[in-house]
């Protein structure tokens, strides 16, 4: 027979909810390319700006003027009253960029949101043109170029945007070295100055003096007339025979429109119609993960939810995602179900591109158990248009220690001779470990604590780590819990909870032989496992809610191009 939660989830899918159409209208600031190169913009923004009060205006050596009138006006023709402006740059030094700020800054009600370029996912679209070019990135250093510069100085200032935005390539293409060339002026075929040429040719020899293969990747969305009039030629000639280079830019790729709705859903109000859940405990087998899906089967009968049973696999927590998104939601919190907050958090948030990729701790990426060669690669961020946050941890919440109070009440007889030991999994790393047991020693308190209030005190309440999956620390754990619950059972009673999400683990393996009473489930199923998932969809609105602004700035910077 289905559970509930499968019948939910296999039944006819949710029709999408309308897109709200709130009074925020998104200004897309981007480089004029010219006609191809815009072309290039204009689909990605064509394939975002369906959802949202949005208009679109192209930033180049003249008519920037006209066209922020333009698009400021389209906005009004919307209904549009405050202005989130989205600015499709790479480098917020870019001199369009920067001139734009000052033209809108003085204006009531206009925000600045950071640039693409500070985005995850602008690494993710680089990711893939340097990707594609590499053959050995250890022997190899990353050229990256882009263009606008009004001078040395400006050329300075963006170059070191670029290498900052590409900081997080390191984890996942580990070149040699990296050096960043921004050419001075517009004209896609000419370097009027012959200073920006001549900085390109010479980051090209600094590399074959090194000993490394320079890999040439436009960091950028350059200047594109059209198929021969386009910065892609002049580089490929400075390149040939001296660099590895393909002529691709940042566009096109779906990095683009999915930056422009995820930012874009991210600064409307939260709303709990809204929102959906991807629920992600540790998972085990068919009967285990059955438990846990029954457990919140009243919460997803109200909220789209969808599991990711897992250790935060890139590739489970995508399919969540797709699934929520098919269903219509575009508010999505990843509920991390596990012990401690610092579990998987670091992964989940790459993942999700709320930060810079990272390769996972070693106790996390192995966790004992065999994860294959790949393990410890860095995840890519999934390409999302959603708004996307991640909370969790069950860690010392008092619904945690409500739920463990209740399972040894129910094995106790005598609270007052009674010894509990709550027993949780551990780490291998000595100070992550230390984190486990504060949390035991908390829970330990609050359950003795309820003890005193029911007027049956235990005798005392003890939290214990097994660190079960690494011989070297579990031999030393095990023997000194197997020493205190022998004394607990020769002077009174022990009783052994398991502090976990679920079933306990291999607690009676290891404690075989003493007397002591034992039980076999922890936090789910109970009713306070269901109390907290909740409260996490309430927390989850909450930060939501908090992020809406986070990062919107006014501009009051000077204008460097000076009116057309």
């Amino acid at each position: 027979m289905l559970t509930l939660l499968a019948s939910l989830l296999l039944a006819a899918p949710v029709p999408a909810r309308a897109a709200s159409r709130p009074e925020t209208g998104f200004l897309v600031l981007a480089p004029d390319r010219g006609f191809l190169g815009n072309a290039e913009t204009r689909d990605a923004f064509d394939a975002y700006r369906g959802r949202f009060k949005a208009a679109l205006a192209l930033l180049g050596p003249r008519g920037a003027a006209a066209e922020l009138d333009a698009a400021r006006a389209s906005l009004r023709r919307q209904g549009a009253g405050e202005v989130v402006v989205l600015p499709l740059f790479v480098s917020e030094n870019s001199p369009f960029l920067l001139d734009a700020k000052a033209r809108l800054g003085a204006e009531a009600g206009v925000l600045f949101a950071a640039c693409f370029g500070r985005h995850p996912y602008a690494l993710e679209a680089l990711q893939d043109r340097a990707a594609a070019l590499s053959r050995d990135p250890r022997r190899e250093r990353l050229v990256l170029v882009a263009q606008g510069a009004d001078g040395p100085e400006s050329a300075r200032r963006m170059e070191a945007d670029l290498l900052a935005a590409a900081a997080g390539l390191d984890a996942r293409v580990p070149f040699a070295s990296k050096a960043a060339v921004v050419l001075e002026g517009w004209d896609p075929l000419r370097d009027f100055s012959g200073r920006s040429d001549a900085r390109l040719r010479g980051a090209l020899q600094d590399a074959a003096r090194a000993g490394l293969k320079p890999v040439l990747v436009p960091f950028d969305l350059t200047v594109k007339m059209d198929s021969m009039m386009r910065l892609a030629n002049r580089l490929g000639a400075a390149a040939a025979g001296a660099a590895a280079f393909d002529g691709a830019d940042l566009s096109p790729h779906p990095a683009l429109a999915a930056w422009l709705s995820r930012e874009s859903y991210r600064r409307l109000p939260a709303r709990e119609e809204d929102l959906g859940l991807v629920f992600m405990p540790h998972g085990f087998d068919e009967a285990w993960n059955r438990l846990m899906l029954d457990s919140v089967a009243p919460l997803a009968a109200r909220v789209p939810l969808e599991p990711a049973f897992g250790m935060a696999d890139p590739a489970l927590i995508e399919r969540a995602i797709r699934r929520l998104e098919a269903r219509g939601v575009r508010r999505i919190a990843v509920v991390r179900a596990y012990s401690l907050d610092s579990s998987f958090r670091a992964e989940t948030e790459a993942v999700l591109g709320l930060a810079s990729s990272a390769a996972p701790a070693p106790e996390h990426a192995h966790h004992g158990h065999v994860m294959g060669p790949h393990a410890m690669a860095a995840p890519r961020a999934i390409l999302s248009s959603s708004d996307l946050v991640t909370l969790g941890g069950i860690g010392d919440s008092p619904l945690f220690a409500g739920a463990l109070y209740d399972r040894v009440r129910e094995l106790s007889r005598a609270p007052s001779a009674e010894t509990v030991f709550l027993v949780a999994h551990g780490a291998q790393d000595d100070a992550e470990n230390a984190l486990w047991q504060k949390t035991l020693d908390s829970l330990a308190s609050q359950v003795r604590e309820l003890s005193i209030r029911a007027g049956s005190p235990f005798r005392a309440v003890v939290g214990a780590t097994l660190r079960e999956d690494w011989p070297e620390k579990r031999g030393p754990a095990v023997a000194a819990l197997r020493e205190q619950v022998q004394k607990a059972a020769a002077s009174g009673r022990a009783i052994v909870v398991p502090a976990r999400t679920a079933e306990g683990g291999p607690e009676r393996e290891l404690l075989t032989g003493l007397d002591f009473a034992y039980a076999g489930t922890s936090f789910a199923p109970h009713p306070n496992f269901l109390r907290w998932v909740q409260s996490q969809e309430a927390e989850a609105l909450k930060l939501l809610e908090s992020r809406r602004r986070e990062g919107l700035t006014p501009s009051h910077q000077p204008s460097t191009l000076g009116a057309p």
